[in-house]
Formats: structure tokens, sequence, C-alpha cells
């Protein structure tokens, strides 16, 4: 019988393809997982259903219309209301400041509050994951307290009727007011399918005030139908808070509902991140280990950064001086404007 046999060349040359196939391997290994990385990341960011993202965008302008309604019902008519209290000018411009003043020393104080948990968590996806789920119940949590307590500080305007009591609540109701508008866009923009149409919709931010301003007339008209009636009637604008508290529940109801696809949006993510990770441990099985624990930067670093990436930039000075200018007297206007009527 002819017995085939294996020259030492043959089986030299078999153990150094294979050694050959094993040092590929491990080169081309780098380049697979940046390849696993990139698929992975591009299936996290289309993970939530086409359903979802246009619902979300729906859900949003909706949210942005019927929300900024409830602000400007009553808001836009408050220098007639303190003026009916028979307030003076000097009274009426610091009462009226207390908003402006207040958001801008509290944003970000609600900031760091929001963020506060998330420098604690890091490292595997598990805690990844475990973060990013308790941002979002802390999140939304933040936003239906402030709602809630922004809506309650307008009734006690409502009530009382000496500036030191009103100027105590007018602080809260700014307070409570300020971290609203920023938490929107970020769990808007957080479900949008494209962050760029987030213009669209801001747009139904503007549309809502006009509404809201146009509805808030009317009902005022309606309670004081002389123009030569008292005007320090209060009872003209209980209507206007009245209104404020009804249009203040369908926000609510959308922000729930936000919240819902903001979870399921979550949800998938996690699960496609799971599965990439375990794909990663299978091919790197005898080698390092392919998790990297990841130090959470600290808030106070990144306020730093911030701060002295806007000073830096002449631009963003020059861009904040304008918002600057323009704020003051839009603010001006709208607080005498009740003194030339």
């Amino acid at each position: 019988m002819a017995t085939e046999k294996i020259s030492p060349c043959n089986g030299v040359a078999g153990s150094n393809d294979k050694m050959n196939s094993k040092t590929d391997g491990k080169k081309n290994s780098p380049a697979q997982k940046s390849r696993n990385g990139l698929s992975s990341a591009s299936l996290s960011s289309s993970s939530s259903p086409p359903s979802l993202r246009k619902n979300s965008f729906f859900l949003g302008c909706l949210l942005y219309f019927l929300y900024s309604m409830s602000i400007a019902v009553d808001g836009q008519f408050l220098s007639l209301y303190y003026k009916s209290k028979g307030f003076d000018a000097t009274t009426l411009g610091f009462l009226y400041s207390l908003t402006p003043l207040t958001t801008f020393l509290t944003v970000p104080i609600w900031s760091m509050l929001t963020a506060a948990g998330d420098e604690k968590n890091g490292g595997d996806s598990n805690s990844k994951s475990n973060s990013n789920t308790k941002s979002i119940r802390r999140s939304f949590k933040i936003l239906y307290l402030s709602v809630l307590l922004a809506t309650a500080s307008q009734i006690c305007l409502a009530i009382l009727d000496k500036p030191k009591y009103m100027t105590i609540i007018i602080i809260i109701a700014g307070i409570c007011q300020s971290p609203v508008k920023p938490m929107l866009d970020g769990i808007i923009m957080d479900n949008l399918s494209d962050r760029s149409e987030i213009g669209k919709v801001r747009f139904f931010c503007i549309l809502g005030t006009g509404f809201g301003t146009n509805l808030g007339g009317r009902l005022l008209s309606l309670v004081t139908r002389d123009p030569n009636e008292d005007t320090n009637d209060k009872n003209n604008f209980n209507l206007l808070f009245l209104a404020r508290v009804i249009l203040t529940i369908p926000p609510i109801l959308l922000i729930r509902e936000l919240q819902v696809i903001g979870s399921s949006r979550i949800e998938n993510d996690d699960v496609i991140s799971s599965n990439h990770t375990k794909r990663e441990t299978i091919s790197d099985k005898g080698g390092q280990p392919s998790s990297i624990k990841e130090d959470p930067i600290p808030m106070h670093s990144i306020a730093r950064s911030v701060v002295h990436y806007c000073c830096k930039d002449t631009a963003h000075l020059l861009f904040f001086a304008c918002i600057y200018v323009a704020g003051s007297s839009g603010g001006v206007s709208d607080a005498f404007s009740c003194e030339y009527r």
C-alpha cells in the first residue's frame, strides 16, 4: 500500500500558515473592532423604529405649542395685573425683573442637579445602561415637579396682594420655571431622527406664544366688557390664571408620552450594545479584555472648560452681548407697556 508521507517542509509550512492566520487575525482585530463599533453605532442611532421618531417629532411640536400657550395666556398680561394692584413703576419693574434674574442664576444649578448621578456611574455596559435609565427617570421627575410647582406659584399670585409676598412667589416660580425649556430641548432632541429638526419644533413654541396671547386677551375682554370699568378688580385676571391651570394638563400628558418613547429607545439601544459586547467578548477570548473602565469627567471640570471656551472666543462674547441687549430692551418694553395704555 502506498502511504502518503508528510515532509518536514510541508509540516513547517502548515504550521507557518496556522501561525500567519493567527497573527493576521490578531492584526485585523482592531479593524474588525472598529467596523463592529461603527456598525453598532449606526444601529444604535437608528435603533428606534421610524414610527417612534415621527411620533416624537409630532409630540414635540404639539408639546411646545401647548406649553408655550399655557405660559403666554397669563404671562403676557402680568404687567397689567401688577398695575391693577396699584403698584408704582418702581415696584412693577422690580417684580418683572425677578423671573429673568432667577432663571439666569438657577439654570446651571438645575443642570448640575440633573447630571449629579451620572459621574458616579461608569464602566461596563450594564452600569451605563442603568445610569441612562436612572438619568431619564431623574430628568422627568425634575420636569414634572418644575411644571407643577410653577403652575402652583402662578395660582398663588392670584391670591396674594402684598409686594413682599409676591416677590417670594415670583422667585419660586422663576426657580421652578427655569429648567423646563432646556430639559424639553434635550428630551426632544434625543428622540428626533435628525437633530437639525429642532428648529422646526421650536417654531411651534413661537406659534403657541402668539395663540396664548390672543386667547388671554380675548378672555380678559370677555370679563372686562366696559372699557371704562375699574381694572383694579382682580376677578378680571382670575380667568387667565384658571386658563393657565387648564392648559398645563395637556403638556404633562405629552411629557408622559415622550417618557415612554424615550424608555423604549433606551431599551433598544441597551439590547444592541449588549449584543455587540458579547460579540467582542467571544472574538477576544484568550486575549486582553475588551472592556475598559472609563473614568467619568467631573462636573466642575466640564463647567470650567465651558466657561473658558465661551470667554476665549470673541464671537461668543459678541453673541451673548447681542442677546443681552435684545433681552433687556424687550423686557423693558414688555414690563412698562401698560403705562402707555
